[in-house]
């Protein structure tokens, strides 16, 4: 595995980003990847099955996206 592999979920218990890291982050996705890639990457997101607070981060980040 690369470098950046991801860890287990056990690693992150209960980590929620707050406002500023998901404005970077969408920074970030919006410098390197192309709108429809976007677009797919969140919805994929939303699918995701997860807690509230991972569910809050997505569609935050997903609002923060659409601020371009």
């Amino acid at each position: 595995m690369g470098a950046f592999a991801l860890r287990d979920a056990k690693s992150f218990p209960n980590m929620s980003a707050s406002n500023d890291t998901m404005r970077e982050i969408a920074k970030a996705l919006r410098r390197h990847v192309d709108t429809a890639t976007l677009e797919k990457v969140v919805n994929e997101l939303l699918d995701v099955p997860g807690n509230r607070d991972f569910r809050n981060d997505i569609e935050e980040l997903a609002r923060e996206l659409m601020r371009r």
